[in-house]
């Protein structure tokens, strides 16, 4: 499988479920990376209102790293 980007917001009601589809990822060797974004809610990085607060800006960095780095 390709390498993954799991990223969570703490409060998502799905939480829990990525932290354990990440964990299987792993024991299945695929490289995976798991983060979790402390005091943010489901779907953060897709709200307005929450655009500008340093979490929604670091899960976007991230993920276009992440990208850029697989994608060279």
């Amino acid at each position: 499988m390709p390498p993954a980007l799991i990223q969570l917001a703490e409060s998502d009601i799905l939480h829990d479920e990525g932290e354990a589809y990440g964990r299987k990822l792993d024991e299945a060797g695929v490289n995976v990376t798991t983060v979790r974004y402390n005091g943010t809610i489901h779907d953060f990085g897709l709200l307005n209102a929450l655009a500008e607060l340093p979490a929604t800006r670091s899960l976007f960095l991230h993920a276009a790293a992440e990208l850029k780095k697989h994608l060279q």
